[in-house]
């Protein structure tokens, strides 16, 4: 469970007449003990240091292990609410009893504050941000099956193993000889690039043929080797939610190398030949920049 730490900052000024003005930070998935000042004996956070030594320390609150039912919280100062669910966390802390049914108008008054909230603050759909591969101190860059868009959808042709975004998935159930997996990466510097495939694959799939684009350079990528492992509970697992966090055994290929133009490109993952009834599973793509 994640907790969220908060700061409240009083400033005060003239032009809001005598009462102080808020500013409320709220910093998304950081725990407690993840700020010096609590205790974390690795990372140094000098600043959040310094607001909490020059203002108030509240080390007493509930905490939510959910970021956007967080911020709809906030809202209410009183309510959790999600699309389906609202729970009053001064009288039912423990979260056991749904109120969106009983309190019809406080879960439809949240959802759509927070809505319009959305719509207010976003002025465009939210789009991946390219994954920067080439920088000198970081020579091997690691692109996430799970951070890959899959095209033309989840479920058609093509599939996560489960959510897309959770870092114990992967891309699964590709049957689809048009489907294809993609995101946006910016080469930092240019030049030759190995390139190293972790993939999953049943007999019947050994022969399947990949194809990695990126920009110009494309690299085809033949599965030789089955690899066969069956999903398990993850070491994340959570106790309430048996079977939500999954892992498995993976098989690492040398694909070959790319040489890969300095610039932002699509990163592409396509279909060549399919062998079996399903392609491999795909669990991540490894670029590791080579010395000229």
């Amino acid at each position: 469970m994640h907790k969220y730490c908060c700061f409240c900052l009083f400033i005060l000024t003239r032009a809001f007449g005598a009462g102080p003005s808020i500013i409320f930070v709220m910093t998304d998935d950081q725990g407690y003990g993840d700020l010096s000042i609590t205790g974390n004996p690795w990372i140094e956070t000098p600043n959040m240091d310094r607001l909490a030594n020059e203002g108030a320390r509240f080390e007493r609150f509930f905490v939510q292990p959910s970021c956007s039912t967080t911020r709809a919280a906030l809202l209410s100062c009183r309510y959790r609410a999600t699309e389906t669910t609202l729970h009053d966390l001064i009288a039912d802390p423990g979260q056991e009893n749904n109120l969106a049914k009983t309190r019809p108008e406080i879960h439809a008054d949240l959802l759509e504050t927070n809505r319009a909230w959305a719509a207010e603050s976003t002025e465009k759909a939210p789009a991946l941000l390219p994954i920067q591969i080439g920088y000198e101190e970081w020579p091997t860059v690691e692109v996430k099956a799970h951070e890959m868009d899959i095209f033309p959808g989840m479920g058609e042709g093509i599939n996560y193993s489960g959510r897309q975004g959770f870092a114990h998935q992967w891309i699964e159930s590709w049957s689809d000889p048009k489907a294809y997996a993609a995101l946006p990466i910016e080469v930092i510097s240019g030049g030759r690039y190995r390139v190293l495939l972790r993939y999953a694959c049943p007999e019947d799939a050994v022969g399947s043929v990949f194809r990695l684009n990126a920009g110009n350079a494309s690299l085809d990528i033949g599965i030789q080797e089955s690899w066969v492992s069956a999903p398990h509970g993850a070491a994340e697992q959570v106790i309430k939610n048996q079977g939500a966090y999954l892992s498995r055994d993976w098989k690492d290929l040398d694909a070959g190398e790319l040489a890969l133009e300095q610039g932002t490109h699509s990163l592409e993952l396509r279909l060549v030949k399919k062998a079996g009834v399903e392609m491999p599973d795909i669990k991540a793509v490894f670029f590791e920049r080579l010395k000229s």
